[in-house]
């Protein structure tokens, strides 16, 4: 386990020489974003800049990370192999993959969305989907439902099958969530505005997200969804957008897009339409919960609706890599609640702002973070306030009191307890 639990460590660089690699030599790595195998290695690859290793006699992923992109040619995925991957949010397993190893995807406590398109596994691995994220959706071809619920029982209820919207391109609804997944390669079909796949509950839809690999929303797609309030975009460059597709979504307000793409997308052709609704995000801390991270200003912003996941130690937030780096934390009106441990041991948090939305504060929330300074409650919060310097706060937020948490405190006389 050479490298086992180097939350710090984002990229690696495998020389030709390497023959060898030690079962959990990555584990706990949560920040790694980049992996790459130098030419000319007789063992492993990265074939196609997958950010993955590959062993090359067997096509077997030994090892993944929260940005690789599985190959076409992979046809088995290693015990382990991404297990503890807690940034890792969705993955696109491809028809190639037969075998799904033990613990694959082990404590990937941010993983949402596992689309796999193989009719069916020579192998299910045990506890391969086990502990992660709230909620977590298998998304398999419709016909193959039957089969992966025998192959992996304990995930049954979380298994969900999809049809077409188009060449390579399919949807699947979640009626508790509300929320309409498209995904695959190419364009969208086109519809009217009566024979979209979803039209029979199309009022209902109150959420839309679109995978990296869809290249069109055509016209009339989603006309007539009254609900929509949200759509999700993945990929870096804006999907040509047709007139019409956003037709009478009255209640949209919010389109994220991935951070570094928001100007791109607000002054796309059909995009720019919506530009005061696209907001940036770098991944997912909720269902509907979003972050995003500035680091000239050191400002961690939380904004979404719902609550923030619930993750099961501290190592496995999506900030922990940069952790010592917040100074600033806003949390947006719309989130309800704050985790257990959410911001603990950011040594360099001076101030933290929660929204009058916010009804639940975990444990250790802000245990450990020793510069901070300032807390502010908005007004209309009807559980939490921040009276005087937020001491009516202090204890509840933090799981013990720490030494110098605060510059001063003083204790308003309306606090009993």
């Amino acid at each position: 386990m050479a490298f086992s639990g180097c939350s710090g460590l984002t990229s690696i660089e495998i020389p030709a020489s390497v023959t060898s690699i030690e079962d959990g030599a990555f584990y706990g790595c949560t920040g790694l974003e980049t992996i790459s195998v130098a030419d000319g290695n007789t063992v492993y690859d990265s074939r196609n800049n997958c950010n993955a290793i590959i062993e090359k006699e067997t096509n077997t992923l030994i090892q993944g990370c929260k940005t690789t992109i599985i190959p076409a040619s992979v046809t088995s995925i290693y015990d382990d192999a991404f297990k503890g991957c807690t940034g890792l949010t969705d993955v696109t397993i491809p028809a190639s993959v037969t075998s799904i190893g033990e613990r694959a995807f082990f404590l990937c406590a941010g993983l949402e969305s596992v689309i796999i398109y193989a009719p069916s596994l020579e192998y299910y691995g045990s506890y391969a989907f086990d502990n992660n994220a709230s909620g977590r959706k298998i998304y398999v071809p419709s016909s193959s439902v039957d089969a992966y619920k025998a192959g992996w029982s304990q995930y049954a209820g979380n298994i969900v099958g999809f049809d077409a919207c188009g060449t390579n391109v399919y949807y699947v609804y979640d009626s508790s969530a509300k929320t309409l997944h498209i995904f695959g390669t190419g364009n969208m079909a086109d519809y009217d505005d009566t024979n979209m796949p979803w039209y029979s509950y199309c009022e209902n839809i109150a959420k839309v997200v679109i995978e990296g690999g869809v290249t069109s929303i055509d016209t009339n797609a989603f006309k007539g969804c009254s609900s929509l309030n949200t759509v999700v975009m993945k990929d870096v460059t804006p999907l040509t957008l047709a007139a019409g597709a956003f037709d009478n979504c009255t209640a949209l307000h919010a389109i994220y897009v991935p951070a570094a793409a928001v100007e791109t997308y607000k002054d796309a052709t059909g995009w720019s339409a919506y530009a005061g609704k696209i907001q940036g995000y770098d991944g997912f801390c909720g269902d509907d919960v979003y972050y995003s991270f500035d680091s000239s200003t050191k400002a961690l912003r939380i904004f979404g609706t719902g609550n923030m996941a619930n993750y099961i130690f501290s190592d496995y937030r999506p900030w922990n890599s940069y952790i010592y780096n917040i100074q600033t934390v806003v949390i947006e009106d719309g989130v309800t609640s704050i985790d257990r441990d959410a911001f603990s041991g950011c040594s360099g948090l001076t101030s933290i702002e929660i929204p009058a939305s916010v009804t639940s504060i975990g444990n250790g929330a802000f245990y450990g973070c020793s510069s901070l300074e300032t807390i502010s409650v908005a007004d209309g919060n009807t559980v939490y306030d921040s009276r005087m310097i937020a001491a009516a706060t202090a204890m509840p937020l933090l799981r013990k009191p720490p030494i110098n948490c605060f510059m001063a405190v003083r204790i308003p006389s309306s606090l009993t307890m």
